[in-house]
């Protein structure tokens, strides 16, 4: 089971991905996300740190040559707070940069759309995946930053089994 990050410098979306199955998914805000990493109890949430193997983050790379905003300055301080909250649980760090690799996106320029479509595609396309309201699929509901989690889940999952 691995519980899955994606930060922000505010807020943060995570996902609970057990075997392929998704459990639960939000977006919290920071210090929410690290009461909840500390307390290790499904207060106000839907999951429980505790039933979590690991915690996977996606962490902040370097751009080069390109400046760097305080916005991925605080993104950075907290993947470290997160990491630090966790303790006892395994952290592991994925770059963006691998996740895309992974996932076969070749583009950075469209790249949130890139992750979305591709991971819709390996829960077997959007009919499969999303579904319809009667009939939800594994992925109903999955929105905004929790596809970057999801898809470090999915990244974490398939290079650590």
């Amino acid at each position: 089971t691995i519980l899955a990050i994606d930060p922000g410098p505010e807020r943060s979306a995570w996902l609970l991905l057990e075997g392929s199955g998704v459990r639960g998914f939000g977006i919290l805000s920071n210090l929410a996300l690290v009461a909840k990493l500390r307390a290790r109890s499904p207060s106000g949430g839907l999951w429980e740190a505790s039933e979590a193997d690991v915690l996977a983050i996606e962490n902040i790379e370097p751009r080069y040559g390109l400046s760097t905003g305080w916005e991925t300055l605080d993104t950075a301080r907290w993947v470290g707070r997160f990491e630090e909250a966790a303790q006892p649980l395994p952290v592991g760090l994925l770059k963006r940069s691998s996740i895309l690799r992974h996932l076969g996106i070749a583009s950075r320029g469209n790249a949130d759309q890139g992750v979305r479509m591709a991971l819709i595609d390996r829960y077997g396309g959007k009919a499969a995946a999303i579904g319809t309201v009667k009939a939800k699929g594994p992925l109903h509901g999955i929105t905004t930053h929790c596809w970057a989690a999801l898809a470090v889940a999915v990244t974490w999952a398939d290079l650590h089994s």
